[in-house]
């Protein structure tokens, strides 16, 4: 689950993020990696939880245990870190 979904969608969407309709960077593939990454931790995205870089290179560290492909990887990080900007009021 991510907490604050819809308020998170209205700033990626306010960003820009997925205006160029490239694959993987809609606003719909950042939500869906951000679930992904709540499922995979079995823990809620929350502000608490991305609360810096450090928070967020602790769960890629989780993630990669977990083999998951490089390129997943690299998008989950980067729906982290638009969610930590979201969060600090980006």
């Amino acid at each position: 689950m991510i907490l604050y979904e819809d308020e998170y969608r209205e700033y990626i969407i306010h960003q820009g993020i997925g205006a160029n309709n490239r694959v993987g960077s809609s606003p719909n593939s950042h939500i869906s990696y951000l679930n992904r990454v709540s499922r995979l931790i079995g823990q809620d995205i929350s502000p608490a939880l991305i609360r810096n870089r450090e928070s967020i290179n602790n769960i890629i560290t989780q993630l990669n245990e977990l083999n998951l492909p490089k390129s997943t990887l690299s998008n989950c990080k980067t729906a982290l870190n638009h969610y930590l900007r979201f969060s600090e009021g980006g």
